[in-house]
């Protein structure tokens, strides 16, 4: 097919986004030569930039510079002097309208929450429109300096080399879908007592209460990289993982992308269609979960257990995180770190 001048009208969010660019590689593989651009949120544009086949990315701060209609129609119009002629809409988005572009290739509003993962729905878009598609890792590529950060960062811990790093990632933007410290614990005590593995806290805890009371109930004997990274630099160490445990959180989905096996731990989300997509076969719910879930959003009749969390959540054991774990290892071939895995820009 010809080379194009196309634009990806994406998401602001890190999961979401993780999503959007599983229809990077089948384009750049369709349409050799051309110039994929990418819109997103400010605070994600750094982490955008890291995925190969995209040309540029273009930021869209509807809380800031581009908040309201008028600002809006500015950006849309600036997007319309680069003569896209062809965009992606991934998002629920009319900015579409006043590009003037060739191609609009638009999800359908009927496909999006009905029980099917977006990736699926995007791969089906792209397939409708004559692009073979099939999703795998990100091919995603880190800075000298993002490698050299991961280094310092296991040269200061002294974690040998070789190690089965196991990162886990406690925190998420909403509480109920948080497991009590108490598991976590545990769950890095399962860990640590396997030998060669190592347990690794990624996150990020500060300014927000929920998670900074958190992060004191967690054991102070597991390395931890909580508010010490940017979200690339917790990429490139998250690249070093064999594994990942999360509860339904943004770094789940990073982990998830560029080919780290993750462990999801799910009790309000939807993982009919809300999950890290790689690791399908990952996700951990309550042997006993109770019947109001998955239920999406906070209700005020939550009932929550002794630890102050909710039943659908409370209710996973670590024994079974752990042997679900253990089952992700096993598809983690001859004792390959991670950073192996990637390239170096």
């Amino acid at each position: 097919m010809p080379a194009k001048n196309i634009l990806i009208l994406g998401h602001s969010n890190i999961g979401d986004v993780c999503s959007d660019l599983s229809v990077v590689a089948p384009l750049s593989r369709a349409f050799p030569g051309s110039r994929i651009s990418f819109l997103t949120s400010p605070r994600l544009k750094s982490f955008v930039e890291g995925c190969r086949g995209i040309s540029e990315v273009l930021v869209y701060d509807r809380h800031g510079k581009d908040k309201g209609f008028l600002r809006q129609l500015k950006l849309a119009l600036g997007l319309r002097r680069r003569r896209f002629n062809l965009v992606l809409v991934l998002k629920a988005s009319l900015m579409f309208v006043f590009l003037g572009a060739g191609n609009v290739w638009r999800v359908k509003k009927k496909e999006i929450g009905r029980n099917r993962h977006m990736i699926d729905v995007y791969l089906g878009l792209l397939r409708r429109h004559g692009v073979p598609a099939a999703h795998g890792p990100v091919d995603f590529a880190f800075s000298p300096q993002e490698s050299a950060f991961a280094d310092a960062f296991f040269s200061e811990h002294r974690i040998p080399a070789g190690s089965r790093v196991i990162g886990l990632s406690p925190f998420a933007n909403w509480g109920l879908k948080c497991w009590p410290p108490e598991k976590w614990n545990e769950l890095a005590g399962l860990i640590s007592s396997r030998p060669g593995m190592v347990p690794v806290l990624f996150g990020k805890a500060a300014g927000d209460a929920l998670s900074e009371k958190m992060l004191k109930r967690l054991s102070p004997g597991i390395i931890c990289a909580v508010d010490r990274c940017s979200l690339r630099e917790s990429a490139a160490l998250i690249s070093r993982c064999r594994a990942f445990v999360s509860c339904d959180s943004g770094l789940a989905y990073i982990a998830d992308s560029i080919g780290v096996p993750c462990v999801t731990l799910s009790g309000p989300t939807n993982t009919d269609c809300y999950y890290p997509y790689l690791s399908a076969g990952l996700r951990v719910r309550s042997r006993r979960p109770p019947k109001c879930a998955p239920c999406m959003k906070p209700p005020e009749n939550c009932v929550l257990d002794a630890q102050g969390a909710p039943e659908c959540m409370g209710g996973i054991d670590a024994g079974d995180v752990m042997e679900k774990l253990l089952e992700a290892l096993k598809g983690v071939q001859g004792g390959i770190q991670g950073a192996d895995r990637f390239k170096i820009l």
